[in-house]
């Protein structure tokens, strides 16, 4: 990362104010299956994870073969690669705190927060939904951008 980014990481670390805000993030195929999932041990709340995740989607795009110019977070070569590239730039260098888990533990792990990045044609969508025991959350996603707007007019 070129710029200091206050959601990373590594800089919440060295700057101690990380929240345990959990979340997971399934993503998946234009078949809907799944091809990752990670789980992200602090602030997955919309306006740090969210957003994070949001810029690395919006920076790159979906093809099919990479060019030369490809650099990491530029070209996706497909879903799979996008996960590969995601996992990487959310990790960093720092242990822990992001690892990769299996589809059935989606939303089973005392998560905050819920993303889902499906492909489509196009590319793929990002939508993110609040996790509580109580809820099925099979029909209530929501568009990250609808969820953002919504948190920071609470604030």
């Amino acid at each position: 990362m070129s710029s200091y980014d206050v959601c990373s990481i590594p800089n919440r670390r060295k700057a101690s104010i990380i929240m345990a805000t959990r979340a997971s993030i399934a993503i998946t195929n234009m078949m809907d299956e799944p091809v990752a999932c990670i789980y992200h041990h602090y602030d997955g709340n919309p306006d740090c994870l969210g957003v994070t995740i949001k810029k690395f989607l919006e920076g790159g795009k979906f093809v099919n073969g990479l060019t030369k110019e490809a650099e990491m977070g530029t070209q996706f070569n497909g879903v799979e690669d996008f996960a590969a590239q995601l996992l990487i730039h959310l990790k960093g260098t720092a242990p822990g705190m992001v690892y990769l888990e299996t589809a059935s533990n989606f939303g089973e792990l005392g998560e905050n927060w819920l993303y889902r990045v499906m492909a489509h044609s196009e590319g793929a969508s990002l939508e993110c939904i609040s996790n509580h025991p109580m809820m099925d959350f099979e029909d209530d996603w929501e568009d990250i951008n609808v969820v953002l707007e919504r948190e920071t007019s609470k604030k």
